[in-house]
């Protein structure tokens, strides 16, 4: 398997230590699953910036919208409490669905375009959600 064969995307350690170092809670929401998702973040060295880290109890890749509400009950965020980076039309789904604010990422499983769609803030990369100071 190869997902231990490939680095962080560029900026994101960066940004990961500037939002830990302004003091906001990160979680992680993972269609991989759990037992995955740990030994990744692990691997990677990014544990310490994650508060939860909620993956799924299969296989399947199916939809993290469960999971993502039963994870904000657990973080008590209300509405405009929280903000959710992905990099799919799904992920976008799924903030709607928890009532996130929500910012996609073109360099990952779906284009620019396709995301443009969402009719939310779409950055080309890591770096770029950093050089407008969103956070």
């Amino acid at each position: 398997i190869r997902k231990n064969s490939c680095g962080l995307h560029d900026g994101a350690a960066t940004l990961l230590e500037k939002i830990y170092q302004g003091g906001i809670g990160q979680s992680i929401l993972s269609a991989y699953s759990q037992r995955t998702l740990e030994e990744i973040v692990q691997h990677f060295g990014i544990k310490k910036y994650f508060s939860h880290m909620v993956g799924l109890d299969h296989i399947y890749a199916t939809s993290k919208i469960e999971n993502g509400k039963e994870l904000m009950k657990k973080l008590g965020n209300g509405k405009g409490e929280t903000l959710f980076i992905g990099d799919t039309i799904h992920d976008h789904e799924v903030a709607v669905a928890i009532g996130a604010d929500c910012i996609l990422i073109a360099d990952g499983h779906q284009d620019k375009d396709k995301l443009l769609s969402c009719n939310v803030p779409v950055f080309d990369n890591i770096k770029a959600i950093q050089s407008n100071d969103i956070l």
